[in-house]
């Protein structure tokens, strides 16, 4: 019915896109991360609400989770998602609002 050629062929087109690492540590904030900004800017600029950040109640079991486990694991999940470390703030000495990658610490 098909060769294998025609098939291979055709799974090589929907190949997922590479992406590499960048080792910048600031840029300019995109524009969700500028609107974001400014929303909370003009609404909770006095206060120390967070209203993007969403909690989440867990019920753990006894002896269901190691406190050593995920210490250990905690570091190399911040070092792996740079958004966990990512700030973002107004630079008034070129009047953009951009993003900072922090160091995992």
């Amino acid at each position: 019915m098909f060769s294998r050629k025609r098939i291979i062929a055709a799974t090589d087109v929907h190949k997922e896109p590479k992406f590499t690492i960048s080792e910048r540590t600031e840029a300019v904030a995109s524009f969700v991360q500028q609107r974001i900004w400014l929303h909370e800017q003009l609404y909770f600029h006095s206060s120390d609400l967070s209203i993007y950040n969403i909690l989440v109640a867990l019920i753990v079991k006894q002896d269901s989770l190691s406190i050593e486990r995920i210490r250990s694991i905690l570091p190399t999940l911040i070092e792996q998602h740079s958004v966990l470390c990512t700030i973002v703030r107004f630079n008034p000495q070129n009047n953009q609002i951009e993003q900072y990658i922090q160091a995992a610490t």
